[in-house]
């Protein structure tokens, strides 16, 4: 069983972005057609996508999970497993030099 969600738990904007992305991406939805079964705009999606207003509200975070049939604990904490069919993707760490080659 997943541990509940707290609302006055801060999400984290890295990780949460890298979330949406993968599942949206997996289940091959446009921005726009997340936006609109989630309810709200597909600028909004754009800017959680890169991380341009930081971390969502727990509210947003719920609508787009609902939208996406992925928990809310996975998408908004990185909580649980990974839902089926979504690959997380990986984020390149800035602040290791590249190996040379």
């Amino acid at each position: 069983m997943m541990p509940p969600v707290k609302p006055d738990t801060p999400l984290r904007a890295k990780g949460f972005a890298r979330r949406l992305l993968a599942a949206r991406t997996a289940r091959e939805l446009s921005q726009t057609a997340l936006g609109e079964r989630a309810g709200i705009s597909h600028t909004q999606v754009s800017n959680l996508e890169a991380e341009r207003h930081g971390s969502p509200g727990l509210d947003t975070a719920e609508k787009l999970a609902r939208a996406l049939d992925v928990p809310v604990a996975w998408l908004a904490y990185g909580i649980g497993h990974t839902p089926a069919g979504v690959v997380e993707l990986e984020v390149p760490d800035a602040t290791k030099a590249p190996e040379d080659g």
